[in-house]
């Protein structure tokens, strides 16, 4: 099967990621960024865990059949049918199963399936480090490869950041606690103790980490976009 031809921003996206065992595809939406990690995933060959929200799941099936991967397992069907977790076998060169976020939390022996690859994607569901499903990707699956996709990685402030770069790489700007993170280089003025506002020069300093450390682009930067339609009246 003929695979479709990348366009020039996807191109980037996987010669940027070629070389690594630990991605951050922070890209706006529409920009192919599922295509890309899929190709990246199956650079090594084995089984690979596509954790994403389950409205998104139908949508990863589409994109890996149109990579030209049909036999897509979904993890609940697995375990109804087999009846009990066990590693999952290899159909083919690369086997790829699908779960969503919140079967993991009730199943948290499934990150421990020995997984060659684990992307999560919209992967802000992790940014929460006092959340459970959180807590357990970080702390289960540590011997593989991953990969975060998120288009906005940090909805509520930089701080989102901490938690899905710790599942990448155990920490996050020299941090391996969260809270470390928060109480060194954030302040909260007594009036309001929870709302944390980086310290002076710190903002750019992560934008700067943030840059070196994941792949980060907009539909502007990628030359894509609606096109302005002028009319005479």
């Amino acid at each position: 099967m003929k695979l479709r031809e990348l366009r020039p921003h996807q191109q980037k996206m996987l010669e940027y990621a070629k070389t690594k065992d630990k991605v951050a595809f922070f890209v706006e939406m529409r920009l192919g960024k599922s295509a890309v990690a899929i190709r990246w995933a199956k650079e090594k060959p084995g089984i690979h865990l596509i954790v994403a929200p389950l409205t998104v799941l139908p949508s990863w099936e589409e994109e890996l059949a149109l990579e030209g991967h049909h036999a897509v397992l979904y993890v609940k069907d697995v375990i109804k049918k087999e009846g009990k977790l066990q590693r999952p076998f290899f159909r083919t060169e690369n086997t790829w199963f699908l779960v969503n976020y919140e079967a993991i939390r009730s199943k948290p022996e499934i990150l421990s399936l020995g997984w060659t690859t684990i992307i999560c994607d919209e992967s802000t569901k992790i940014r929460n480090p006092q959340a459970q499903i959180t807590k357990l990707l970080i702390k289960e699956s540590t011997d593989c490869r991953k990969a975060i996709l998120s288009g906005l990685p940090n909805p509520e402030s930089a701080l989102d950041y901490f938690s899905q770069m710790q599942f990448l790489h155990g920490k996050f700007m020299g941090f391996e606690s969260y809270w470390s993170f928060r109480e060194k280089l954030f302040w909260a003025p007594q009036y309001a103790p929870y709302d944390f506002s980086p310290r002076l020069g710190v903002l750019n300093r992560i934008k700067e980490y943030i840059h070196k450390n994941a792949f980060v682009m907009t539909r502007k930067e990628a030359g894509v976009g609606p096109k302005k339609i002028y009319e005479k009246r």
